[in-house]
């Protein structure tokens, strides 16, 4: 099975996979920058989360054509809403198969987020000293160096604008299982993820793991047998989870 990864606003989700490779003896771990990003830094941002979703949809034709492509998708932060509004539009179209599991990391529900509507507006500077203590995990390597922020603060910002921005009226649950979880320390609290619950008609788990909003890269083990645990082809014939 294919376990495709979403990234947080700002960053990549290529830094993920040393972090869960833990996984890749039962999953394909398959990042999936968005332009502007990682692998794709020199490609012109997209700033609006539909756009975004249109990449991601055209990244994963592809994986599509094949017949009985197994996948779920992981998304951290802003990867998470990412990975939620992808499986809408791909429920929406009833044309491409839907994951068989969506785990979503730190993320609030659209609309319902906590980040200060003033961050994307910030000078470059000011957006990632205020968005390292508000997100408690941004790099201090690029705070260190007017090269590195010069390059990745236009991307943060664009990657903010994007997610403040996109609040959608109605929204249908997914007929996707769901698993959310977020740190004890987040910003992203319980009751935060609770409200998850009312938008997937399948299974719903919520868990909060030792860490901070960046519980992920601290913490990867305690995320690796969530996702093994929830994964329902990756248990033996008793129920256990198969840990790598």
């Amino acid at each position: 099975m294919k376990l495709f990864l979403l990234g947080h606003a700002g960053g990549s989700p290529g830094t993920y996979v040393p972090r869960l490779a833990s996984l890749a003896r039962r999953l394909e771990l398959i990042p999936l920058d968005l332009p502007g990003h990682g692998r794709r830094i020199d490609e012109p941002l997209v700033e609006t989360v539909p756009d975004m979703v249109a990449d991601l949809r055209h990244q994963l034709r592809p994986f599509f054509q094949g017949k009985g492509e197994r996948y779920a998708l992981f998304g951290h932060s802003m990867g998470g809403l990412l990975a939620f509004a992808l499986q809408l539009s791909l429920a929406a179209e009833r044309r491409y198969p839907l994951a068989e599991h969506l785990f979503v990391s730190s993320t609030c529900f659209p609309g319902r987020h906590h980040i200060p509507a003033e961050l994307p507006h910030l000078a470059d500077r000011e957006l990632w000293f205020k968005s390292a203590a508000y997100f408690s995990g941004i790099s201090q390597e690029v705070a260190a160096s007017s090269e590195l922020m010069a390059l990745f603060a236009p991307i943060l910002r664009a990657d903010l604008k994007a997610v403040l921005a996109w609040s959608p009226r109605e929204i249908e649950p997914v007929p996707v299982p769901l698993t959310v979880m977020a740190g004890k320390a987040d910003i992203v609290n319980r009751k935060d993820l609770e409200f998850w619950r009312n938008y997937t008609t399948r299974s719903f788990s919520a868990h909060l793991l030792p860490g901070n909003h960046f519980h992920l890269l601290d913490n990867p083990r305690a995320v690796a047998a969530l996702v093994l645990s929830s994964l329902p082809t990756l248990k033996d014939s008793l129920g256990n989870p198969l840990f790598p």
